[in-house]
């Protein structure tokens, strides 16, 4: 297996390890892979601005997450962004959450970030959204970030608390 692999697939290494995503055709992990890897197919991605558009989050029991867009023109479109989860040992990622987003023209980011069975998903145009993974059960924080006063989700950023 080589060490930068096409977008059709989601290739990540043990739980300390993160993939990061350099160009939108390949992820390459940050570091050499190591014997087991765990991979599975991407979701099909519609238009060539869709992507893999988090970090890949791994928690200690060797779950990963991470988001894709689908429907994101880059020209300010209002689409939707997936959250997956790709458990040890599964062979296929699950969307576990998936909002509707306006999405920004340019510098636009999204994040997964775990806390035991938890996942924090957020994004710079004010998704947050805390989704557990094993009751799929999620809490969105999005409307109340947008009703605060100020610029809304210009002027918040969601966080676990260590």
């Amino acid at each position: 297996m080589s060490p930068g692999v096409g977008m059709d697939r989601f290739v990540c290494a043990p739980p300390t390890v993160a993939c990061s995503e350099h160009s939108p055709t390949t992820c390459t992990p940050s570091h050499p892979i190591r014997p087991v890897v765990p991979s599975a197919a991407l979701p099909h991605l519609r238009l060539r601005t869709d992507r893999v558009s988090s970090d890949v989050a791994a928690d200690a029991r060797g779950d990963v997450a991470f988001t894709s867009t689908r429907g994101n023109t880059a020209y300010g479109s209002v689409r939707t962004e997936t959250v997956y989860l790709l458990r040890r040992g599964a062979r296929a990622v699950q969307p576990v959450h998936r909002k509707r987003v306006a999405f920004a023209v340019c510098e636009r980011q999204a994040t997964v970030s775990w806390r035991g069975r938890w996942l924090l998903y957020t994004a710079s145009e004010g998704p947050a959204v805390a989704v557990n993974t094993s009751m799929r059960r999620a809490v969105d924080f999005s409307s109340t970030i947008a009703s605060l006063p100020g610029d809304g989700a210009q002027d918040v950023t969601a966080s676990w608390i260590e």
